[in-house]
């Protein structure tokens, strides 16, 4: 959550000439798509209103939509995407992982430069931090590669983004 998946993806997406997709925003628009008349504009309504519940079975299902058929795309997930065992296990079998690891403080500046998370609403540093943690173990074990992008360029990071998904 907020390390910018979304925007380094698309740029190495754009970059590499291969397609892009943000699994948040397919997220949302599907459940627009089944929800005509309970419309939302961002993921943190859909969170507030459906709740986390609904919110993560949606992921994984949109998740298992976007890879079918995806081969040779870049694929931004939802920072909490892979806590769930069943997503990583979808994703093991079909995609390259790519873990872009930035530091808390970075990730804090640029969620706060964009819109509020729900899962950070209300939490207290040392909250964030033992969520931070956790997901880290997580994301570190399922990675196939990492790009730490505290000291990197926009243009290092996609580009590192490419090699690492063998696009050059």
């Amino acid at each position: 959550m907020g390390c910018g998946k979304t925007t380094y993806g698309r740029a190495a997406a754009e970059r590499a000439g291969t397609a892009f997709f943000d699994l948040d925003d397919a997220v949302l628009e599907a459940h627009n798509a089944a929800y005509p008349e309970q419309q939302c504009s961002s993921l943190s309504e859909v969170f507030r209103d459906m709740g986390e519940d609904y919110f993560r079975n949606l992921e994984t299902s949109t998740l298992r939509e976007l890879l079918k058929g995806s081969e040779g795309v870049i694929i931004a997930l939802g920072g909490g995407a892979v806590v769930r065992e069943e997503n990583r296990a979808v994703l093991k079998e079909n995609c390259r992982l790519v873990w872009l690891r930035c530091s808390l403080d970075t990730c804090l500046e640029n969620i706060s430069a964009t819109y509020p998370r729900p899962l950070l609403q209300g939490k207290t540093r040392d909250q964030i931090e033992e969520m931070f943690a956790v997901r880290s173990e997580i994301y570190s074990s399922v990675a196939d590669a990492v790009i730490d992008t505290d000291a990197l360029t926009f243009e290092q990071i996609a580009d590192s983004i490419i090699a690492e998904c063998d696009y050059l």
